[in-house]
């Protein structure tokens, strides 16, 4: 009878104590992202840039065409461009949200890793 009870303790102590675990806000977390984009292309930062992005990032445009980190790097620090995130949402261990670039939509998929989130592939949406 007593395990019964102190099972049903460890069950009640659990429960509690993972609704109490904070969850990472998906719009926020891809907000403070975009953010460092923004601050890193501004700032004419390409390092920075790259170290945001996963080595087999990949983005493709309207036009079907791909690039890859380097490409996509190089794009963003020549347009100047910043991003506003517009959508956010949660997926396992991936973020994925929407930007508006001037009159361009594009998606981005962010996944976590223990050292932080990474850009893992983007695509434009509105062309």
């Amino acid at each position: 009878m007593r395990l019964l009870f102190f099972f049903f303790f460890l069950l009640i102590v659990a429960s509690f104590t993972s609704a109490y675990v904070r969850k990472d806000n998906p719009f926020e977390t891809a907000n403070k992202i975009q953010a460092q984009l923004n601050s890193n292309v501004q700032s004419n930062n390409r390092w920075g840039v790259m170290s945001m992005m996963k080595n087999d990032f990949n983005y493709q445009d309207c036009n079907g065409r791909n690039y890859n980190s380097n490409q996509f790097a190089d794009a963003l620090m020549k347009s100047r461009e910043s991003g506003k995130v517009e959508t956010a949402r949660a997926d396992k261990d991936n973020i994925i949200y929407r930007a508006l670039y001037g009159d361009k939509l594009r998606e981005f998929m962010i996944q976590k890793t223990t050292n932080g989130y990474y850009y893992k592939n983007g695509q434009q949406t509105l062309c």
